[in-house]
């Protein structure tokens, strides 16, 4: 073996050292970056070039990219459920906050005002003052309920618009995981595919997080995304999301494939999965609203009918409603607010001035089992709305909770196997920096010894 091979030698460990102490600097730099994966150098042995055995050095044969693949899939799906439930839970808490159930301008609270004003009247229902009280308490229990629609309505409108929003930038990520996709199969270096594969996993994640999906990771570090089963992401290959209209007028997410168009509105998940759902629940309490004000105003109206107002004249509808939108249009009669005589209080076209019979009967729809098949007055039937909505709120927390905890627990799984601990890498560049300093003073002393050569050669 020549001083030659001795310098050969000692120049391999030189640059195995600089891998490991690049790669080590690669990895501090990028300690606090999100979705960064440790990298790690596997040095080998390079083989033997006499008959002696004695080695030639070492070699940095590839650095790998440490993570795993099945912890990565289901971090995945765990943080579409996260951002889902939390998305559901803080809709629907929002939603249950403007409800007021209790509240002194709530519906439930008018409605009893405004029966309330009913039995007043009937104690003297010639008077005048208690007239103009029922219809400003009837106005005041009308503009409530519409105010609880109002806030369903824009609810709803708002998911529409967000959903319009968020399938754009969504689609820019998705055409982003195709071409990183391609990166990590092109690249020449180690070091480079592993930063595009950190990248593209953690747009996929965003997509996860703002839309749910799956991932598949297959062998040759491609990812593969799918929504409801069917591929986003082939490879290198996107396809495309759109955002259309049902024929109910719903908004409707859509999976172009080039030759079939595929609903996958029903799959979405992550954020705008938990708004859409909550979107939905929100259109159920619009119809339940809807029904409370139409079934009201109908056994109200009908019961007003039946009585006579001061001057003797049947009683008109005392509300009115367009059908189809009654909690958004419910409101008292324009005739009767401009003029409270009009109020049928008296049960006979002979009756005197200060009859007040048919007071009692529309005092009396307020314990009416006229919902629920016959089962519910309206005060109770008001309150279900409430008891669905806060049922609705309290099983969100319960999912959200549950899909935090799943979160967590593979966050922290992961970064037990890809994180990067600071303590952990400082050991290691003392490690390399001995070994380039130690390969460093092997250099120098073949040096030295071939100086001592070269002098005798002279």
């Amino acid at each position: 073996m020549s001083i030659f091979s001795t310098l050969s030698t000692a120049a391999s460990g030189l640059r195995s050292a600089t891998v490991g102490i690049n790669v080590t600097s690669h990895n501090v730099s990028n300690a606090s970056v999100e979705g960064y994966s440790r990298r790690d150098v596997r040095l080998v042995t390079n083989d033997p070039m006499d008959q002696l055995g004695i080695g030639t050095g070492s070699s940095a044969r590839n650095v790998s990219r440490l993570t795993n693949f099945l912890v990565n899939q289901r971090l995945v799906g765990a943080a579409g459920n996260e951002a889902e439930s939390d998305a559901r839970l803080l809709s629907l808490s929002t939603l249950e906050a403007s409800f007021d159930e209790y509240g002194a301008e709530g519906p439930a609270s008018l409605m009893n005002a405004f029966f309330d004003s009913i039995n007043a009247l009937t104690r003297d229902p010639s008077n005048g003052a208690y007239r103009d009280q029922l219809v400003t308490n009837a106005t005041r229990f009308t503009t409530s309920v519409n105010r609880m629609a109002d806030d369903l309505q824009t609810f709803r409108e708002d998911i529409i618009t967000e959903l319009e929003e968020t399938i754009a930038i969504t689609q820019q990520k998705v055409d982003a995981v195709a071409e990183f996709n391609a990166l990590v199969t092109s690249s020449n270096s180690e070091l480079g595919a592993g930063d595009y594969a950190d990248q593209r996993d953690q747009l996929i994640t965003e997509i996860a997080q703002s839309v749910g999906g799956s991932v598949r990771f297959t062998g040759d570090g491609q990812a593969q995304l799918f929504i409801g089963g069917h591929a986003i992401v082939t490879n290198a290959n996107a396809r495309t999301l759109t955002v259309t209209e049902d024929a109910s007028g719903n908004p409707q997410v859509n999976l172009e494939t080039g030759t079939t168009t595929i609903d996958v509105t029903a799959y979405l998940g992550g954020t705008l999965g938990g708004r859409v759902a909550a979107a939905n629940e929100a259109g159920n309490y619009l119809t339940d609203l809807n029904t409370f004000a139409g079934d009201l105003a109908a056994a109200f109206n009908t019961q007003h009918n039946l009585g006579f107002d001061t001057t003797g004249t049947a009683g008109g509808d005392f509300f009115d409603l367009t059908v189809g939108f009654e909690a958004s249009t419910l409101s008292v009669d324009a005739s009767i607010i401009a003029d409270s005589n009009l109020v049928a209080a008296a049960g006979a076209v002979t009756a005197a001035a200060g009859d007040g019979d048919n007071l009692f009967l529309l005092a009396d729809i307020e314990n009416a089992l006229i919902f629920s098949a016959g089962t519910k007055n309206p005060t109770e039937f008001l309150a279900s709305i409430y008891a669905d909505l806060g049922r609705a709120t309290a099983t969100a927390q319960l999912d959200h909770d549950a899909a935090l905890y799943t979160l967590e627990d593979l966050t922290a799984l992961r970064d037990s196997v890809s994180g990067v601990d600071l303590d952990e890498e400082a050991t290691k560049l003392i490690g390399w920096q001995a070994a380039y300093e130690a390969s460093s003073r092997v250099i120098s002393t073949a040096n030295a010894i071939l100086g001592e050569l070269m002098d005798l050669v002279r």
